[in-house]
């Protein structure tokens, strides 16, 4: 009895050191957060992007090494670029590490929809065609697009992944619309549509 006892009180010494360890942490990742924010911001005109431009923190997290990874979604005056991430990397001594990005530059564009949100989505509906009910009520989020295109580098007879690179053809403003039918009639089906937010054509 007094070996079960005494494992329980080691079991519980050993909780509360990690308890104890997290919560040191978490206000360090959170300064860490900030901090990287504000280098981001800092560094605009050196990846290309002017003070239109902003970074919005989605998270951070510490690895094994001690390191702290601050996750951003890139925005283009207020509004989210779509595939714009950005991940700041912290070493264990706060030192700032090389930086890893898909940022989208150029971007020149009227934020401002000509249709709302509720248009979008009963374009989108339409398109769609249920026969059931909707397992959560569809969403709708403004967002800068990229729309790409397949840019042939070299002609070859047999084209493989090398001789194709895919390139921004214009940024469009789109509403993102996602839905989710999970009933009898039209079965399981999650669907994400990309709707021009000036003309109210799909995009994807």
């Amino acid at each position: 009895m007094a070996t079960t006892k005494g494992r329980m009180a080691l079991s519980f010494l050993a909780a509360a050191l990690a308890a104890g360890s997290l919560s040191a942490r978490l206000p360090q990742d959170a300064l860490r957060g900030e901090a990287a924010s504000e280098r981001l911001l800092a560094r605009r005109a050196q990846l290309g992007l002017d003070a239109d431009h902003a970074f919005r923190l989605r998270g951070t997290h510490a690895d094994e090494l001690g390191q702290t990874h601050g996750h951003f979604q890139q925005t283009y005056r207020g509004v989210k670029v779509w595939g714009g991430d950005a991940i700041t990397h912290t070493g264990k001594d706060g030192g700032e590490l090389p930086l890893t990005n898909a940022l989208h530059k150029g971007i020149q564009l009227n934020v401002n929809p000509a249709i709302e949100a509720s248009e979008a989505l009963a374009l989108a509906q339409q398109d769609l065609a249920p026969q059931g009910p909707f397992a959560y009520a569809p969403t709708a989020e403004l967002v800068v697009y990229p729309e790409m295109i397949d840019v042939v580098r070299r002609a070859s007879a047999h084209l493989n992944a090398e001789d194709v690179t895919r390139q921004v053809l214009r940024y469009t403003l789109a509403y993102h619309i996602h839905t989710e039918l999970e009933n009898d009639l039209d079965g399981i089906k999650h669907t994400d549509y990309l709707i021009n937010a000036h003309t109210g054509a799909i995009l994807k």
